[in-house]
């Protein structure tokens, strides 16, 4: 739904773009993003692109400049070891991060 706050040549592009995700992009199952530990599952999952999901990536591109010139903070973060994989499809990878993988974003 639009907000009338948002100004709408921020709006319309970025609704388009995530209009073009959801119909693109497989969305995991919630349950892809937890380790079981403790007979519980604790959520711990990452989203990360594949470097050969070009399409994705360069709408990802597209949409963080549109929300870089609206003044949100937009980080590039790539890493090559993501962590243990959890799901894993032909544009994305959900990872428990390792102990060296990039989580604190700036």
């Amino acid at each position: 739904m639009y907000d009338s706050s948002t100004p709408e040549h921020f709006y319309l592009p970025l609704r388009e773009l995530l209009d073009w995700f959801n119909d693109h992009l497989p969305a995991p199952d919630d349950n892809r993003f937890a380790v079981r530990s403790r007979k519980r599952n604790i959520e711990v999952g990452i989203c990360w692109f594949r470097a050969d999901a070009r399409d994705m990536l360069r709408n990802a591109h597209l949409m963080a400049a549109i929300l870089r010139d609206y003044g949100v903070a937009i980080a590039h973060i790539t890493t090559r070891d993501p962590g243990q994989l959890l799901y894993s499809d032909r544009y994305q990878v959900v990872a428990k991060p390792a102990v060296h993988t990039p989580t604190i974003w700036h």
